[in-house]
């Protein structure tokens, strides 16, 4: 057992990439049914209230691009990913938009090859479902939170058990990369071009 690693229970299964209500979580969770019972008995499947996580106003707001680029990588569609990027832009302006959206492309491309398959999304299509999150968006947004803040050893269990515990270079690299460049305590302005903050090593 001391052998173990802590995220044995977490083990990474190939699962249905995008689901867009309830009641397709509800399939895939057998026995749930409905938003409670996902929210109540924890699995792969889970819903989360968004609001009842420790992100700030800019994690948040971080979410629909996610769910926009899983989309993006699954279907293959270019289209797409360029909205998602005009998306960033109208939220941030364009200096700023554009940075976001593109480390934040290459964090989730990271996250995909390390895990061998696609994170699982949670895309509401009924305005009572909007306050959700699946369980890999909830680990994902408290991952980015804590890297923000240089907690370290709370980034990296999130980091693992998204993963299965498989972190390369490359997952690590974009992995700070983002969080550095858009730290909690790094105040930057809509439409204003942000400084570039040193790298600071995970130990």
């Amino acid at each position: 057992m001391q052998n173990e690693p802590f995220f044995a229970s977490n083990r990474v299964r190939p699962v249905t990439p995008y689901v867009d209500s309830p009641a397709k979580l509800a399939v895939l969770a057998h026995d749930a049914s409905d938003v409670s019972d996902l929210v109540t008995n924890k699995t792969n499947t889970d819903l989360t209230r968004l609001d009842a996580l420790p992100l700030d106003a800019f994690e948040r707001s971080l979410l629909p691009l996610i769910r926009r680029f899983v989309r993006t990588f699954e279907s293959g569609d270019v289209v797409e990913c360029c909205r998602t990027f005009d998306r960033a832009v109208e939220q941030w302006g364009e200096p700023i938009g554009l940075s976001i959206a593109h480390l934040l492309q290459k964090l989730i491309l990271a996250i995909h090859k390390s895990r061998k398959c696609p994170l699982q999304c949670f895309y509401p299509r009924q305005r009572s479902d909007h306050g959700f999150v699946s369980e890999d968006e909830r680990i994902l947004l408290t991952m980015l939170h804590h890297m923000r803040r240089d907690q370290t050893a709370r980034a990296r269990d999130a980091l693992g058990a998204l993963t299965g515990s498989r972190m390369s270079p490359d997952l690590i690299r974009a992995s700070l990369t983002f969080s550095n460049r858009y730290a909690a305590d790094v105040a930057f302005r809509s439409g204003t071009a942000h400084a570039q903050t040193p790298l600071r090593v995970v130990r």
